[in-house]
């Protein structure tokens, strides 16, 4: 992070950063100041590179923003002035890019989480995990406007009750008896028959379950994770 009010490379910068174990460390040692840790030895490196010398502005925070548009921290010093450039695991994020300006990314953290290794689906509703909660309810309207038609339309003196058991055992493959030679019977019927690859796909997804279960649900994204808590 910089100042890009600077018109020219300067040969001395005022660096502002935190004291941060492992990244930036500063220690006396023998009345000398050393600084140790990742991203001292980075500024140390473009030090020599670009010939520059540099003088440590600490700041016990990276930086926050005020009610007025101004940061404190190590990113209210550099758009102050008080600092030509910023270091100390700055994250980068839209709010701090209005106020400074920020260099290539070198470092990118991931985050990740972990959770216990899920157990088995539960095998008493196994029967139901073929297909999905919505694909269920389409396919129980669709039997029950089927019942009405037939009734209506193809099967002779049926009830109701006895209109759903033939519709519904056509589903199982069972015939279908005492039907009407009507005009919209095969057109009827030709259209019911194009749902008997629903049992078909049934028995292949149960099968398939029955040989490998399935195990619970596990959150992939913070966003799923959020979402069970």
């Amino acid at each position: 992070m910089y100042n890009m009010k600077i018109p020219y490379f300067p040969r001395h910068l005022k660096v502002s950063t935190l004291a941060f174990k492992n990244f930036f460390e500063v220690e006396e040692i023998d009345g000398k100041t050393c600084f140790k840790g990742l991203e001292a030895k980075l500024l140390e490196c473009l030090a020599e590179k670009l010939n520059f010398s540099f003088e440590i502005i600490l700041s016990p925070i990276s930086g926050l923003a005020n009610i007025n548009g101004t940061w404190d921290g190590v990113i209210g010093l550099v758009q102050s002035g008080e600092a030509d450039m910023g270091l100390g695991t700055l994250s980068i994020s839209g709010e701090r890019m209005k106020a400074v300006d920020f260099s290539v990314p070198y470092n990118i953290l991931k985050k990740i989480f972990v959770v216990k290794e899920p157990g088995p689906m539960p095998k008493i509703t196994a029967f139901t995990y073929p297909f999905t909660q919505n694909a269920w309810i389409l396919y129980a309207l669709m039997i029950l406007t089927a019942t009405v038609l037939f009734r209506r339309i193809m099967f002779r003196k049926a009830t109701l009750l006895g209109s759903f058991i033939l519709v519904f055992g056509s589903i199982v493959s069972q015939a279908m008896e005492n039907v009407r030679d009507t005009p919209w019977r095969r057109l009827l019927f030709g259209l019911w028959m194009t749902s008997a690859v629903m049992p078909f796909l049934y028995n292949i997804n149960f099968l398939s379950f029955l040989t490998m279960p399935e195990k619970v649900p596990v959150p992939g994204t913070f966003r799923d994770l959020s979402e069970q808590c």
